[in-house]
């Protein structure tokens, strides 16, 4: 069953009861601005998406001297109604990111003398030769945006 037309009554003193002389079919514009009589600041309706974001380097390849590559991974997102309440949510989670990079720098720096203390008690001189060249430290983010989130990963170019 198709929905009922909606029919606004451009009398605003007396109130729309049904159809006929003197109302009209309720379009977007017109209930737009019915709305915008009522409410003295109307919000547009829109979505904010808070998004914290992995950001994962890599290396790609010895060519011309090394090159690297990242990957954006969003870890975690939510829906917000206004762009401020989004801005406010935004500005704790940075605390959040902030703590994660910072954590992260410290497990790659644990994992790289890890890795440096195996090679240097073996003799072995080059620790890329047993683990490969080191793609960094990964760090977090915090965006607003008006798109849900989705993975970038950058170009790899021999996979």
């Amino acid at each position: 069953m198709p929905p009922l037309p909606l029919y606004l009554n451009p009398n605003k003193d007396r109130p729309a009861q049904r159809p006929g002389k003197g109302y009209i079919m309720a379009t977007t514009n017109n209930i737009l601005a019915a709305f915008n009589q009522i409410v003295e600041s109307p919000v547009p309706c829109s979505k904010f998406y808070v998004v914290l974001w992995l950001n994962r380097p890599y290396y790609g390849g010895p060519e011309e001297g090394g090159w690297w590559g990242n990957d954006r991974i969003p870890q975690a997102f939510t829906e917000c109604a206004t762009e401020a309440q989004a801005e406010a949510l935004r500005d704790r989670i940075e605390v959040l990111a902030k703590s994660l990079s910072s954590e992260a720098s410290r497990d790659h720096g644990r994992t790289c003398l890890s890795q440096l203390a195996y090679c240097e008690a073996r003799g072995i001189d080059d620790s890329n030769s047993v683990y490969g060249e080191d793609d960094g430290e990964d760090s977090y983010d915090v965006t607003v945006q008006t798109e849900p989130p989705s993975a970038r990963y950058g170009d790899r170019h021999y996979s």
